[in-house]
C-alpha cells in the first residue's frame, strides 16, 4: 500500500487525501446532508490520464470494497 498525506479542509465536510507514492493521485470525499440523509461524493484525480488508465479496473473494485466496509461500519454505529 502506498503512503498518503491527509489534509483537513477547515470545518467543511470535505476531506482531501493524497496518495504520494505511485501512482500519485488525490481523493476528495465530500459529505452533504440532503433531505435528512448524508450523501458522499468521492472523486479521484490522477496526475495523468495514463496513470488513471493503469489503475482504473482495480481502483473501481477496491473502492467498492471500501464503500462496503464503510456501510457496514455505519450500520454498526447506528445500532439496531
Amino acid at each position: 500500500m502506498g503512503h498518503d498525506a491527509r489534509r483537513a479542509h477547515g470545518r467543511s465536510r470535505r476531506q482531501l487525501r493524497g496518495h504520494v507514492s505511485g501512482p500519485r493521485f488525490q481523493v476528495t470525499a465530500t459529505f452533504a446532508e440532503r433531505a435528512g440523509q448524508i450523501t458522499l461524493t468521492f472523486r479521484m484525480r490522477f496526475e495523468t490520464a495514463a496513470e488513471r488508465a493503469k489503475v482504473k479496473t482495480c481502483a473501481v473494485e477496491a473502492n467498492e470494497q471500501n464503500f462496503d466496509r464503510l456501510a457496514t461500519e455505519l450500520a454498526r454505529l447506528a445500532g439496531p
